[in-house]
Formats: C-alpha cells, sequence, structure tokens
C-alpha cells in the first residue's frame, strides 16, 4: 500500500517516548514533541503532527486516548502508536487524577483519563492514598504478569478493530516492550494486523540504547533528538513497503 499525501492530520499517542520526553532534558516541551518519531513521521507523510501522548500512561490509557480523540475529531487521517510496556496499571479512580501537569504541551487533553490513576512499576504515588496502595499494584504486577499481557493484546485488537472500522490508516509500534506472546495470549497475537505493525524485539528505547546511543540531558530512560529521527525512518520505510 502506497502512502496517501491527501491525508492531513497525523495522531500521535503513545506515553512519555511518543511525546519526545527530555529530548531537550525537560520532560515536556513543544520543542520535544516536534523531534519525536511521531512528529517527524508526520512530516515524512506530509501530514500535519497533532501529538496528544501522554506519559507515564498505560496502554489501556494510550488506546482510550486515540478512541475518545477520534470521537470527537473528524480531521484525522492516520495514526501513529507507540504502545509501552505491559506491566503499567490504568487503575479506575473515585476522583479526577491530573495527567495535565506533566505533560504541559500537549496537543490536545484527553479528559477522559482523568477517571483513571496510571500506575508505573517503581512510582511511590504524590498522595498519601497513592502511596498507600502502590506496594500492593508493584507485587501485582509481578506476580500478575499475564493478565497484564493479557490487557495490553486486547487493547492493541480494539484499537485495530476501531481504526478499521473508521476507515482510519494506522502504524503500530513499541517504544519499550510490549511484544511478548505466551500460550496465554498467542491466539489474540495472531489476530493482530501486522501489516500495520512494526515490531522490535528490543522496542525503541532499548533498541537504541544497544547501539550505543546516550541522552546526557535525560534524567530518565529517553533519547534525544537522533534516535527518534532514526526511528521514524524506520517507520516511514515500514509504511511505504506495505
Amino acid at each position: 500500500m502506497g502512502v496517501e499525501h491527501s491525508m492531513t492530520k497525523c495522531l500521535v499517542a503513545g506515553c512519555s517516548h511518543s511525546a519526545g520526553f527530555e529530548i531537550d532534558g525537560s520532560e515536556d516541551s513543544a520543542y520535544n514533541r516536534a523531534h519525536s518519531f511521531g512528529n517527524v513521521l508526520s512530516t515524512m507523510l506530509s501530514l500535519d503532527a497533532h501529538n496528544i501522548s501522554l506519559g507515564a500512561q498505560s496502554n489501556s490509557a494510550i488506546a482510550r486516548s486515540v478512541i475518545d480523540y477520534c470521537e470527537n475529531n473528524s480531521d484525522v487521517e492516520f495514526v501513529c502508536v507507540g504502545w509501552s510496556e505491559m506491566t503499567r496499571v490504568s487503575l479506575p479512580s473515585g476522583h479526577d487524577v491530573d495527567h495535565l501537569g506533566s505533560n504541559k504541551t500537549v496537543d490536545t487533553y484527553t479528559k477522559i483519563n482523568s477517571r483513571f490513576l496510571e500506575i508505573n512499576s517503581g512510582w511511590p504515588g504524590f498522595t498519601d492514598y497513592e502511596k498507600s496502595i502502590m506496594p500492593y499494584w508493584h507485587e501485582f504486577m509481578v506476580k500478575q504478569a499475564d493478565i497484564l499481557d493479557l490487557i495490553t493484546v486486547k487493547d492493541i485488537i480494539m484499537l485495530q478493530q476501531y481504526l478499521h472500522s473508521k476507515e482510519i490508516d494506522y502504524v503500530f509500534c513499541n517504544t519499550m516492550l510490549p511484544y511478548r506472546p505466551t500460550r496465554y495470549t498467542e491466539w489474540y497475537w495472531n489476530l493482530v494486523d501486522e501489516s500495520k505493525c512494526m515490531w522490535d524485539h528490543e522496542g525503541f528505547f532499548f533498541k537504541y540504547k544497544a547501539l550505543g546511543y546516550s541522552n546526557p540531558k535525560a534524567q530518565y530512560w529517553h533519547h534525544d533528538e537522533e534516535p527518534h529521527r532514526l526511528w521514524a525512518e524506520e517507520l516511514f520505510q515500514h509504511i511505504k513497503s506495505r
């Protein structure tokens, strides 16, 4: 399948890697998003990038963000999704959670995600309530990894089917390590349209880390401009080869 140059907007979704966190040393900035692989890919596709990625988001939140945006906007012609690690938990919350504070330059904040607390391994929480529940959920991430694997592949299939139903073209890739077929998930992974996916056995971050790339400005696990450019080029070539 060739690249459609009549497209107008490329929706970019994912976690902090898709948002370009720490490219310039700060967590979120307009510069970081402009130089993220999804925005660079958008330029290669002659599309306007619209980056709704949110740092620390789970794969459930990523899928939810894309669907929520597309349900409320009719200008999306292409979607680039960078799936994150499977171990993150999207926990329903009885109070609104502020995800905008650390994502100040997001192009559109998908408010639906305020109904969920996003839990990452190693994150201690901010409030007393969050700190009190972290030990349980961190243990859950380790002992119930198969359940979290199932949630991720189901989210991927759900978003795939949604985009197909809306006739929106897309590309899926992995920034961390979401691709892990097991005896429990292989049946689901076989339902994923591989022609729309660029899976790497290491994922965006670990691939370029192994190749010797490092970002001296970053406090956490985030690359600078060059790995983002290289990943965008790989995605572009993958799309052209369809």
